[in-house]
């Protein structure tokens, strides 16, 4: 599993959005009768709504986003898929011997792009050590009111 997929998307790839739907109305009903609440709080501080209000609001909230996530991983699951079958039915051919070979045993995975970067940066820290320096990493982050909010109208 890889790349934000769960088992459960590896498991249910090519599933229908009816049997979505149903899943997460399952998996909301289970959350609801060990008494997890998960909206609630930031829709009563936000938007002022009653007590009674709040029970759907929360439940429609949490059904909608169970139901896009599960969407999500499922897509992703298919796409990879797809992927993978693309780079091993696509072949390259070597211009000077003539050789085909498929495009997956030439084409980098996440996992060595990232053992590359690992091994690229554990080579600068080594350098800069042996120069007599420690190198470091800071991140500058700007405030929240220059960060971007449309979903309450405020972009900048």
């Amino acid at each position: 599993m890889e790349c934000g997929v769960t088992a459960w998307g590896w498991r249910h790839r090519g599933v229908i959005e009816r049997e979505i739907a149903d899943e997460a109305k399952h998996r909301i009903a289970t959350w609801w009768r060990s008494g997890r609440s998960l909206w609630a709080a930031s829709y009563k501080a936000r938007y002022g709504v009653a007590a009674t209000q709040l029970r759907q609001v929360d439940r429609t909230a949490a059904l909608c986003g169970e139901r896009r996530n599960m969407r999500c991983c499922v897509r992703r699951a298919e796409q990879l898929e797809q992927q993978a079958k693309w780079t091993d039915e696509t072949l390259v051919v070597d211009t000077e011997t003539g050789e085909a070979i498929p495009l997956a045993k030439v084409a980098r995975q996440p996992r060595q792009r990232r053992a590359e970067l690992h091994v690229v940066t554990r080579d600068m820290i080594a350098y800069e050590v042996a120069q007599g320096r420690w190198p470091y990493f800071i991140t500058l982050t700007l405030p929240a009111s220059w960060h971007p909010s449309p979903k309450f109208g405020r972009a900048k």
